[in-house]
């Protein structure tokens, strides 16, 4: 009894200590990051480029959206929601849920202006602002969707003081900390994979393909979840009925109708510059991050957002050995996820964040299974 008590301490103060280095160092990265020169770069390209075409005045040329590393991506998002999807291109012009949702009350919200000859910057600065409110919303769920699934747990008295401080690695990373003032999708990225981990646990297949459609019209990048859902057809033998199959095939069958919708093309990938027919060993990102960005900083920034869940949950599988098969299916989605960025996205530290929630589940599940009885 005595070295049982002994373990759980020393298990214990491990995790508390690679949180209590995830947080400092996840908070002077994040901060420090938007002081950096790709961070508060020249915000005349951007302006110059795009502001004839929106209607905007001189009254928007300082606006925080047009500058750093962030902007190329929140214009768009904002142009959409501003009604002019036709001035933005692929892949933005697939990821209009968000946008036309943001875009939808903004105008409800400055109606009795439209007659304004500044509505295009007013219109502009509410969809900027009312996204910080998305922002937040979403980061509320960041902690809300872990802690609702092991709620009966939690303020049982079996559940250890370790974990109510893990569930909050899923708001405080790097990812969220870089995006959280931008107009951009990674934050609502995130909440659709925290949605489908907690399925994923769960064992809710339905939901888990609903989660799936919805995420595919926030960012196309949803789509890969088809691997642990895959996993749970197989694993669970929902494909013995012909109703599970379809459920199956609904978020494809919603990404192929989009993109076939709004391009043309299934294959139409834009600014990916990826053809899977005309080549399909040509990857731009990954001469970019091969050559340009170098092995050595792409997988530096993977190791900014992943290493310190990545250290819990080997951690927690080589003490409590449990949920083997579930462990390397974390592990697997992980490395495909970090293939992906490096074959179709650029090598920034926001988009492998994507693989935290599945890794913070299964140690929160292993933690769970032991604790519990």
């Amino acid at each position: 009894m005595a070295e049982e008590i002994k373990t759980k301490k020393s298990i214990t103060t491990f995790i508390y200590i690679i949180i209590f280095i995830s947080f400092s160092y996840t908070v002077t990265i994040g901060t420090n990051w938007h002081s950096e020169p790709g961070a508060v770069g020249d915000n005349r390209g951007y302006y110059d480029r795009y502001a004839g075409k929106l209607g905007l005045s001189e009254r928007s040329k300082k606006h925080r959206e047009f500058h750093g590393g962030m902007a190329g991506d929140a214009i768009h998002y904002i142009m959409i929601g501003m009604g002019k999807s036709d001035v933005s291109h692929t892949p933005y012009t697939y990821r209009f849920l968000v946008p036309v949702t943001v875009g939808f009350f903004a105008k409800y919200l400055t109606k009795d202006l439209q007659d304004n000859e500044f509505y295009n910057d007013i219109l502009f600065k509410k969809i900027s602002f009312l996204w910080r409110g998305v922002n937040l919303f979403c980061c509320f769920l960041l902690v809300l969707i872990p802690f609702f699934h092991y709620r009966n747990f939690i303020f049982s008295e079996r559940s250890p003081q370790i974990f109510v401080p893990l569930i909050l690695m899923n708001l405080v990373n790097a990812g969220v900390l870089l995006t959280v003032p931008y107009s951009l999708l990674d934050i609502p990225t995130y909440v659709i994979f925290s949605l489908a981990a907690s399925l994923f646990f769960l064992k809710n297949f339905i939901l888990f393909s609903i989660i799936i459609s919805i995420g595919v019209l926030i960012k196309e990048v949803p789509i890969l979840l088809y691997f642990p859902f895959l996993y749970l057809l197989i694993k669970e033998k929902f494909y013995l009925k012909l109703k599970n199959l379809l459920i199956f095939l609904l978020p494809l069958i919603v990404f192929i109708f989009v993109r076939k919708f709004i391009s043309g093309s299934i294959m139409d990938m834009g600014q990916l510059r990826y053809d899977i027919f005309k080549d399909p060993l040509d990857f731009y990102y990954f001469n970019r991050n091969f050559y340009d960005v170098g092995l050595q900083n792409f997988f530096a920034r993977i190791a900014n957002s992943l290493i310190f869940i990545i250290i819990i949950s080997f951690y927690l599988r080589i003490k409590f050995k449990l949920e083997k098969q579930i462990f390397i299916i974390c592990i697997l989605f992980t490395l495909i996820i970090i293939l992906a960025n490096f074959l179709l996205a650029a090598g920034v530290m926001r988009v492998s964040q994507i693989a935290l929630p599945f890794l913070l589940f299964y140690s929160l599940e292993s933690i769970f299974q032991k604790y519990k009885n």
